[in-house]
């Protein structure tokens, strides 16, 4: 004997059909809707799951006796909302099947919709998305001609870091640090550590022998007296902000030397103007 046991809940213009089909003992039913109005099966990867033909549904009650069927559909509840159309033993139901073919059953639902179900998720996984590797940035056309320059001369180079170390030190800066040095002067600063890395140890060359010498030696020179600059301009921006200077001293008016260190025969201008 097989009976069917039912219940409906209504939720924003919705009916949610809840069915159990209980049977003594194992066989295949087909149950159809009721309801006035279209049922929307449940589904796997946007296809009806298995056993939905339109408004029906037919599917096995196994051994324990209890099938559970489940859908939706914008008609307003009724009693019942669905009925139990055909019943087949299982016995018959599987001779039935053998008569009609000896090849074993297949794994996958021989429709285009159970293709779909079978085939899975299309997205393609995570893990097989290559990930760009993070290449260190180069040295600048400056560093790199200073570093031939340097190395035609012949002269002996001191302890040079690499990019990579270069890159390290740089990341070790705290986000606050970062945030507040431009970009485009923390490269400054990193072409001027490498020139001076690649720079003979112990010349004791004054600017003017230096720039006379051309190549390495020059661009040297060159950053040494930028150096000296930015260190003054630095320095009175420090104090008009209410704090010395990192070598003790104040800035004074326009056009006065901030930060010590020799003189390059030209004032250094708090108010951001030229030489």
């Amino acid at each position: 004997m097989v009976t069917l046991e039912w219940s409906c809940e209504r939720s924003d213009g919705v009916t949610l059909v809840s069915l159990v089909v209980a049977a003594d003992r194992p066989c295949r039913v087909r149950v159809e809707n009721r309801l006035d109005g279209p049922v929307w099966p449940p589904r796997r990867r946007g296809q009806p799951a298995a056993g939905w033909d339109g408004d029906a549904f037919a599917g096995r009650v196994p051994a324990d006796g209890r099938l559970t069927v489940g859908y939706a559909t914008p008609a307003r509840p009724a009693d019942p909302p669905a009925e139990v159309v055909s019943t087949v033993p299982a016995a018959e139901a599987d001779e039935e099947a053998d008569s009609r073919s000896t090849e074993p059953a297949p794994a996958v639902e021989s429709t285009p919709a159970g293709v779909v179900r079978d085939l899975g998720d299309p997205v393609v996984p995570r893990d097989s998305v290559p990930v760009p590797e993070v290449v260190p940035p180069k040295p600048s056309d400056g560093a790199a001609a200073a570093r031939e320059a340097g190395g035609e001369g012949g002269a002996a180079r001191g302890p040079t870091r690499t990019a990579n170390d270069t890159t390290q030190s740089a990341d070790a800066t705290a986000d606050s640090e970062r945030f507040v040095v431009p970009g485009a002067v923390r490269a400054w600063l990193r072409d001027v550590d490498e020139r001076l890395d690649a720079a003979p140890v112990g010349t004791g060359r004054t600017d003017g022998e230096a720039s006379a010498d051309g190549g390495l030696g020059a661009a040297v020179a060159a950053d040494r007296r930028a150096l000296r600059r930015v260190r003054g301009r630095i320095d009175a921006l420090l104090a008009r902000a209410g704090e010395s200077g990192r070598y003790g001293r104040v800035a004074g008016r326009t056009g006065e030397r901030v930060g010590g260190g020799e003189s390059d025969g030209r004032e250094t201008r708090v108010d951001g103007g030229g030489p």
